[in-house]
């Protein structure tokens, strides 16, 4: 009885399997198609992996040159709009016409550079102490400066007390001063090195050390500030580097000129600015034509180009790296377009003392402020593309040079200091050969510091 069962059993598979088989007509078209369709889709759905294992067959396998081309052509195409949908149109900035400045002179001190008699020099200028330098830090709430007498004082209340806070003989002939911060102030002087004071209670914190073929002590002419981190100091025939927070002996050294090359400077450099939008980068200027710019990781000048002056006591960027000014000595500012390594404007001023002049830019309304030696403050449109540049402000604050100004853009606070040295004529009588007559030298109560309040009229 089993084995009847087994056989009619198996009679009914044969048969339900001749139903399921369907033509080959059949399955090309009409129901058996879809139903064909239908069943496909059910075992793709059903084996996934069969089809992952597939996938990763054809990926293993190597392209040939037209697949890699193709690959490549997609990859730059989808590339290309995906950097045209994060495109960013840049506007070129057009610079509105400056608003002229109006200037106020708040207060002056003169009373702390009247009581004083050198030792050295004509009978007649030894009570002539003219200040050299005055700065403003960076906050503008107090100022250095730097006077005939060898002395550095500091203000530390510019508001209320119009008084040096206090002094310290630097003990030579005052050659630089710059601001490191808003509490410390660097000086250099002759015969001295690089010293670093703190402007609160005048504790001098350490010194930067730089010496001579000899092994002796040499003094820097100019004092520069790289990145906030570096400290700059020219010297004869070289920079030197000091990271400020390691005093002593420099971190290394990068001479004015290269030998292999011919470039840099051929002068001992007067001053440095550091690149606003480069912290590794700056640009000297000194005695010579030339205007050199420098990078701490390079040991050469990166950009050399010469120049028609005679020499710049003062430099520094614009706002956008692109253009440099230098204060000609006994002469005029001039603009340096870097880009193309040439003079672009000339900012006329009177000055025709030989002292080092030192101007400043006030960035937020593009004005450059300077002084002359008429006595005169000046204020300059950076925004106007005239290739001589007239003043459109001016303040006569004294009847002696100004040669430096310093402004605080945030609060518009002005600080100059006025004053020149002077050389007496000497006139050779027949009567007496042998004794100079040395005409009696008016000296006005024109070396003092001025602080100037600067408006703007709507």
């Amino acid at each position: 009885m089993d084995e009847i069962l087994a056989v009619v059993e198996e009679l009914i598979t044969k048969t339900v399997e001749k139903e399921k088989r369907i033509s080959y007509r059949a399955k090309t078209s009409g129901l058996g198609a879809l139903l064909e369709s239908l069943r496909n889709h059910e075992t793709q759905n059903d084996e996934p992996s069969a089809k992952i294992a597939k996938i990763e067959d054809q990926k293993e396998k190597p392209l040939n040159r037209k697949e890699r081309r193709a690959l490549k052509q997609a990859e730059f195409q989808e590339k290309y709009e995906q950097s045209k949908k994060e495109e960013v149109i840049i506007v070129p900035k057009i610079y509105e016409k400056a608003v002229p400045p109006k200037f106020y002179l708040d207060k002056s001190d003169d009373c702390s550079y009247q009581d004083y008699k050198a030792s050295f020099g004509y009978s007649a200028t030894r009570s002539n102490n003219y200040l050299r330098y005055s700065k403003l830090n960076k906050s503008g709430n107090r100022a250095a400066v730097a006077s005939q007498d060898r002395y550095i004082r500091i203000y530390n209340d510019l508001e209320n007390d119009f008084k040096p806070s206090w002094k310290h003989s630097l003990g030579g002939l005052i050659y630089d001063i710059e601001w490191i911060n808003d509490e410390n102030i660097a000086t250099t002087s002759k015969g001295h090195p690089i010293q670093l004071w703190n402007s609160e209670n005048g504790e001098r914190l350490c010194s930067y050390v730089g010496k001579d073929n000899a092994d002796a002590v040499d003094s820097a002419f100019s004092i520069g500030v790289l990145g906030n981190k570096y400290i700059l100091g020219g010297y004869k025939k070289d920079i030197k580097f000091w990271d400020i927070e390691i005093p002593g002996k420099p971190l290394y050294t990068l001479p004015y000129i290269d030998k292999f090359y011919k470039t840099g400077l051929t002068g001992r450099a007067m001053s440095f600015s550091s690149d606003p939008l480069n912290s590794s980068q700056f640009v000297a200027v000194g005695c010579s034509d030339r205007i050199s710019v420098y990078a701490d990781n390079c040991n050469y000048s990166v950009m050399t180009f010469s120049t028609n002056g005679r020499g710049y006591t003062y430099v520094k960027y614009s706002e956008d790296s692109t253009k440099i000014y230098a204060s000609e000595r006994k002469g005029d500012i001039h603009c340096y377009d870097l880009r193309m390594n040439m003079l672009v404007q000339v900012l006329k001023r009177e000055m025709n003392e030989n002292h080092r002049t030192i101007f400043d830019i006030d960035v937020s309304r593009h004005l450059l402020y300077s002084g002359t030696s008429s006595g005169e403050i000046q204020a300059f449109d950076l925004g106007d593309i005239s290739e001589i540049l007239e003043p459109i402000s001016k303040i006569k604050i004294s009847s002696k040079c100004v040669p430096c100004v310093s402004i605080n853009s945030e609060n518009q606070k002005v600080i100059a200091c006025s004053g020149e040295r002077i050389f007496p004529q000497i006139d050779l009588s027949d009567e007496d050969e042998n004794e100079e007559n040395i005409s009696s030298v008016s000296l006005y109560s024109s070396n003092s510091l001025h602080l100037l309040n600067v408006f703007f009229e709507k």
